[in-house]
């Protein structure tokens, strides 16, 4: 059976073709015996506007994008994303919009895939995860001069420049570190998968910022740079730490190397973890963690 057109409809109604767009896309500009004449032959007819072109005349998609620079295979690993993606598509859900997912795994898919999303009435706005190691100030600087509306997930490394909703990453490793001196800890390692991450720079920071607050020395290697937790434990037991700060994505390969080395915990070495994965609860003894409020951060 043939697709009805808007001129089909128009023909049948005896107006013309921009009247049944107006009435379609509920414009001002139809009069009412008009409009009543559009509406009783859509409805006879059982006339379904073309989702597509219906968006390019308004400009207007009721589609939120959310843009994360990275291949699936890193996105679908992290449980932390996950649950982020989860909240951000009920939100959009309740609010009648679609929640469309955009992966950049390399240069080619940024450069087919930009040109489209940043079309007018592609998407109504993105959100833009940022991603370690991506060059995501350069990303957020080309979509706000292309004009799309956009929040970034993260914050950005020039948090002044773009809008953003992300955990207080400073004042969370202080609230954490705070925890282990109350312990009484006072050679406390810190492991931070990259010091390029807005993250990790809080993190950084706020461990040095405590430390000078309640002048303890600090020794640089109780610091380690790596994203592998395994290795990192592995290098940090030989500067003999009482405690250990670290995302709770390592937490099994922190546990492994601890339990290689003999060490017990939290006996000998207290353990606390940023982010509350339920990771953080199959190791044992469970470990404590900073929450972030994943499912706020989403709304």
């Amino acid at each position: 059976m043939k697709r009805l057109t808007l001129e089909d409809i128009a023909k049948a109604a005896g107006v013309s073709p921009s009247t049944v767009s107006r009435v379609v896309n509920n414009r001002v500009g139809a009069r009412s015996k008009a409009r009543e004449r559009v509406l009783k032959v859509i409805d006879e007819t059982g006339f379904q506007p073309h989702a597509a072109a219906s968006s390019l005349a308004r400009q207007r998609s009721n589609v939120i994008g959310l843009l994360v620079p990275a291949p699936a295979s890193q996105v679908f690993s992290q449980l932390y994303l996950l649950q982020l993606v989860k909240h951000i598509t009920q939100t959009s859900q309740e609010h009648d919009y679609l929640l469309s997912l955009f992966l950049l795994g390399c240069d080619a898919d940024e450069q087919k895939l930009l040109p489209k999303m940043t079309r007018p009435g592609f998407v109504d706005g993105l959100i833009v995860r940022i991603v370690e190691g991506r060059r995501n100030d350069a990303l957020l600087s080309h979509l706000s001069r292309k004009g799309i509306p956009f929040v970034a997930s993260g914050r950005p490394a020039s948090p002044g420049d773009f809008s953003y909703v992300a955990a207080d990453n400073y004042a969370a490793a202080h609230n954490a570190l705070s925890h282990l001196l109350s312990l009484g800890r006072r050679r406390i390692g810190l492991i931070i998968a990259s010091t390029e991450s807005p993250g990790g720079q809080d993190r950084l920071a706020s461990y040095r910022r405590v430390m000078a607050e309640k002048e303890l020395p600090i020794d640089e290697r109780l610091i380690i740079v790596q994203d592998n937790g395994y290795l990192a434990t592995q290098s940090l037991l030989e500067a003999n730490p009482d405690a250990i700060f670290f995302a709770t994505s390592m937490a099994l390969d922190v546990s492994r190397a601890l339990r290689g080395s003999g060490a017990r915990v939290p006996n000998d070495i207290a353990l606390i973890g940023f982010d509350d994965l339920p990771l953080a609860q199959q190791i044992d003894p469970p470990l404590t963690t900073m929450r972030q409020p994943i499912a706020v951060m989403g709304k």
